[in-house]
């Protein structure tokens, strides 16, 4: 899957996931997730790299997602279970996040500073906006420090880690990713 594609199409998911929760349709971020993890996975050239790669998203999700919810510091929309397990629409969307790591992200693999900026940025960004689209609420300013030191090293270390485990894999496609 081209950048440009892998890109677009998680916007998309964002789109349906965050509004799907706020309009309490919690099932239209997994759904719409699941086809692009689909995708992903059909055109991959390295399918375990990219599973795994989405496997660890997803524990980061259960991590960050879940300690925000768990405090009490983020309540989010359209979720029945546990307040400490991420609702399946923030699930979805890391895993729709992982699979623009290697097509979209590799380039950040060398630059991990500017991958760290960049999600200590965007990450907490999204989160705002997920609440002004009524998705979340933002129950405890803290809540944006954590978000701001959980993108800042998650961004970074996913993208490494796919970088990593495509390398290992796939062969020159990705390597050529990395060195632009």
């Amino acid at each position: 899957m081209s950048a440009w594609l892998s890109f677009v199409l998680f916007q998309g998911v964002w789109f349906a996931a965050v509004l799907g929760a706020a309009k309490g349709e919690p099932l239209l971020g997994p759904a719409s997730g699941a086809l692009l993890v689909a995708l992903a996975l059909k055109t991959t050239p390295d399918l375990r790299a990219e599973l795994l790669s989405i496997l660890a998203a997803l524990c980061v999700a259960l991590i960050l997602d879940g300690g925000l919810g768990g405090t009490g510091w983020v309540r989010y929309q359209a979720h029945p279970g546990p307040a400490w397990l991420a609702p399946s629409w923030i699930l979805a969307l890391w895993a729709g996040f992982a699979t623009t790591l290697a097509p979209a992200l590799a380039w950040l693999a060398r630059r991990r500073l500017l991958a760290a900026l960049l999600g200590a940025v965007f990450g907490p960004i999204a989160y705002a906006s997920g609440q002004r689209l009524g998705a979340l609420s933002v129950l405890d300013p803290r809540a944006y420090v954590l978000l701001v030191g959980g993108w800042a090293a998650a961004t970074p270390g996913l993208i490494a880690l796919s970088s990593w485990l495509h390398r290992a894999g796939a062969g020159p496609d990705v390597d050529a990713q990395v060195a632009a």
